[in-house]
């Protein structure tokens, strides 16, 4: 699922009221080398925020993997 979307979510998986986010960063071999994350309460996570936050964090991993030497198209 993740390869597919290109994203990990979870929310109330390994603590209720917990969500989080994460967002893959690539190296030049297109190996995952790291994550960006942002995780917090549930309630402050609304379906607008959580929108916003996928389209600003996917943005930024972009730009570090290219930094990195990727050249994957996202």
């Amino acid at each position: 699922m993740i390869r597919h979307n290109g994203y990990a979510v979870t929310q109330d998986e390994s603590e209720h009221g917990l969500f989080a986010l994460a967002v893959p960063v690539f190296n030049f071999e297109e190996r995952v080398v790291a994550s960006l994350t942002i995780a917090g309460p549930s309630m402050r996570f609304y379906d607008s925020i959580r929108q916003k936050m996928l389209f600003t964090m996917s943005q930024y991993a972009y730009e570090i993997s290219y930094a990195l030497g990727c050249r994957r198209k996202e």
